[in-house]
């Protein structure tokens, strides 16, 4: 019975380990995309700035 008792507290534990693992993993995904996101705009705006001025030498050419 006791080790049941015990089996069953360990389960528990390894369960509540488990699901903060997961929340954590999920906060750490919402991390990377968001910083994805913000590389993945930064990178927009530089080629519009880039092709900007290659209109601007095209027109002076």
């Amino acid at each position: 019975m006791e080790q049941e008792t015990i089996l069953k507290e360990i389960l528990n534990a390894l369960k509540s380990h488990g699901e903060h693992m997961d929340k954590r993993f999920d906060e750490m995904d919402k991390k990377f995309d968001k910083r994805l996101d913000d590389l993945n705009s930064k990178m927009d705006e530089g080629f519009t700035k880039v092709n900007q001025r290659f209109d601007r030498l095209e027109k002076k050419v």
